[in-house]
């Protein structure tokens, strides 16, 4: 998971027109299939770094064409 938001935050960073470095740490939340997902972006400015925090909610169960998990605000589908 967190290396498929990775890829996905750095997918919607390049069709911005950033270049960045991102990287994921997630954790669980306390609620059932809830994560926490810290985000680094790095390479802004010289000495400078973009942090947040996003979250996860996965299914129990894959349902088809329906992806498994997405996070929000954004609502990007992750498997």
């Amino acid at each position: 998971m967190q290396q498929e938001l990775s890829r996905t935050l750095h997918q919607r960073l390049l069709h911005q027109g950033f270049d960045y470095n991102v990287r994921v740490t997630c954790q669980p939340s306390g609620q059932v299939l809830t994560y926490s997902c810290d985000v680094l972006v790095t390479n802004p400015p010289p000495k400078h770094h973009v942090e947040w925090t996003e979250t996860v909610v996965c299914r129990a169960r894959e349902i088809a064409g329906v992806p498994r998990c997405s996070s929000s605000p954004t609502g990007e589908a992750l498997q």
